[in-house]
């Protein structure tokens, strides 16, 4: 059934995509509003979740929709329920990018069964990348197939390329954010990246072009596509607890096993100094 899915979701991704790719291109009709603190969206945001939309529709009237632009507050949890299938779509990832004329964005659609991501779409239409996973048979670029080795190398975070995004609507948390990279630094990171669409750097983990990926504030739209790719990949995908909860807790980590552990490490070593000049 998962691959069944992925087909409907690749024909909706392209449906979105072919309206972000001609906007792309023809600039002048652009139409941008702003929905809060560094925060836009697009004429061309919204025509694209209405074709995704339709697609999915069309074929699976019933089903379950969370999208970027028209949904109401969402919490997994509220799905997981026998017979419940979610479609989680994020029309244009990187809306900021698309509006400056920066070609690093991407259509991102996650389906849910019970709660559980069984198929994922994120595609670039500039590129033509078309990254895809359904549950149990792997993920593919096109139609290469991701793997990732996904155990320790005994190297930790040296020489590892991290990229990250940081809560640009949330302004309170840049401090702990930013004390964090440093760290990273003294660990051996070789550098980090901040190219503004999570889900392609989760599609990049998986890719390894990155070998790690951390971020905070992030909603459901942004991951939950990007999540299955990756972790189809052979990549650990986890909360900052280490969790599995990162589509609710709004927070990520995403490599190998290594470099998950040694990014938590830091970002708790980093909160817990927070919480006791807090308390103090």
């Amino acid at each position: 059934m998962s691959k069944a899915l992925l087909g409907i979701a690749k024909n909706a991704a392209f449906a979105g995509a072919e309206i972000l790719r001609d906007g792309f291109y023809n600039r002048n009709n652009i139409r941008v509003e702003t929905k809060g603190i560094n925060d836009y969206v697009s004429n061309i945001d919204k025509a694209s979740e209405e074709a995704i939309i339709a697609v999915i529709k069309r074929a699976y009237p019933e089903d379950f929709i969370v999208a970027e632009e028209t949904a109401a507050k969402y919490t997994p949890k509220q799905y997981k329920v026998a017979g419940k299938r979610t479609w989680i779509i994020d029309p244009l990832d990187g809306t900021r990018n698309f509006i400056m004329g920066n070609p690093h964005f991407a259509v991102s659609i996650a389906v849910q069964e019970n709660g559980e991501t069984v198929a994922a779409v994120v595609f670039n239409p500039i590129t033509d990348e078309l990254y895809t996973a359904s549950k149990g048979n792997g993920a593919f670029l096109n139609d290469r197939r991701l793997r990732l080795e996904p155990h320790a190398k005994g190297s930790g975070l040296t020489g590892k390329i991290i990229t990250t995004g940081y809560a640009f609507k949330e302004p309170q948390r840049l401090q702990r954010q930013l004390e964090v990279l440093p760290l990273l630094f003294n660990q051996g990171m070789a550098d980090v990246r901040r190219l503004g669409a999570a889900a392609l750097d989760l599609c990049y983990v998986a890719a390894g072009r990155f070998d790690g990926f951390f971020e905070e504030g992030i909603k459901p739209w942004d991951i939950a596509a990007g999540d299955l790719i990756a972790r189809e990949a052979n990549a650990i995908v986890t909360d900052f607890q280490g969790g599995n909860r990162y589509l609710e807790n709004d927070e990520v980590i995403a490599g190998n096993i290594e470099v998950v552990k040694a990014i938590a490490k830091i970002i708790h070593g980093v909160t817990r100094l927070h919480n006791l000049a807090n308390a103090g």
